[in-house]
């Protein structure tokens, strides 16, 4: 979610699927920006959607007293994104879900993650 663009997310998972052990598992997780939770920071204005890309969002990097120090850049990833790309390379998609903070399934809308597992 940090790539930019689809260019930069093939080339990381071309090598994702180049190192990749016979029978192993490549295993990601995604902010789900179709959350509520999500929605309501750029409703907020706490995260900021670029006008001119509305997959890209720019949310605050804060400290441990919530200062902000900087700028984090968070590029829409969804699962027909995900789709499409491992389509494109030939991976097979094994399992995809919206998981909360204790890794326990849950809806789509309650959740801040998309967990992906892929395998060759």
């Amino acid at each position: 979610h940090h790539l930019p663009n689809k260019e930069s997310r093939v080339d990381a998972l071309e090598e994702m699927q180049r190192v990749l052990n016979p029978g192993g598992k490549i295993i990601m997780t995604n902010w789900n920006t179709e959350s509520d939770w999500f929605q309501d920071k750029v409703k907020s204005g706490d995260y900021k959607q670029d006008r001119n890309d509305s997959e890209h969002f720019i949310v605050p990097f804060k400290n441990e007293d919530q200062e902000q120090i900087g700028e984090r850049h968070y590029w829409k990833i969804d699962k027909q994104i995900l789709q499409d790309l491992t389509d494109q390379l030939g991976l097979k998609i094994v399992s995809q879900k919206y998981i909360n903070h204790q890794g326990e399934e849950t809806q789509k809308s309650q959740v801040m993650n998309l967990l992906s597992v892929f395998t060759k």
